[in-house]
Formats: C-alpha cells, sequence, structure tokens
C-alpha cells in the first residue's frame, strides 16, 4: 500500500506486482496522472492498472478504461465480494507465453 504517488512510483520499482489498484481522487497526483507516470517507467509499464473509485459514471469509467486501465471497482465496495472483483480483474489480464 502507498499513501502517495511518489511511494507508489517507488514501489512498482522495487518489486514485481500483479496488478495496481488506484483512486481517482488523490492528493498531489490523481490516480488518472499517476497512471501516465507509471505508463513512461519500463519497470511499470505492464503493471495491470485498475481503479477504485466512486466516480462511476458511464462517461468517468470510459475515460478509466481509455488511459489503459483494465477495470473500474465501485467505491464503497462489499467486503464480501471485493476479493471475487479482483479475482475478476485478475482473469482478464492476458498470461505472457
Amino acid at each position: 500500500m502507498a499513501n502517495s504517488a511518489a511511494m507508489a512510483l517507488s514501489l512498482v520499482r522495487s518489486r514485481a506486482f500483479d496488478l495496481v489498484l488506484l483512486d481517482v481522487v488523490m492528493p498531489g497526483m490523481d490516480g488518472p496522472a499517476l497512471l501516465r507516470a507509471l505508463r513512461k517507467h519500463p519497470c511499470a509499464q505492464a503493471i495491470p492498472v485498475a481503479f477504485l473509485t466512486a466516480q462511476t459514471q458511464a462517461r468517468d469509467v470510459t475515460h478509466l478504461l481509455e488511459l489503459g486501465a483494465i477495470g473500474v471497482l465501485k467505491k464503497p465496495f462489499n467486503p464480501a465480494t471485493f476479493a471475487n472483483e479482483v479475482r475478476a480483474l485478475l482473469a482478464k489480464i492476458p498470461v505472457p507465453a
């Protein structure tokens, strides 16, 4: 878990991740800007990114998907179903040959 965009960028440079979950609204750098920053770093370009947000109107979701997110999870989320929702996102990720 990272509490800032700078920390998130540092973490993805230091270890491998199967998925990054970003909030849209964050202090300093918002989630879409952080996704763009991640895509500029070779070590983070291939990490799948999904958003966890309350901004789930169709145009908001479309915008996030156009930025390269693999999915959008709605806040507030149901703790009983959250793990399955994340697994569904992970299932969308192509397995490298």
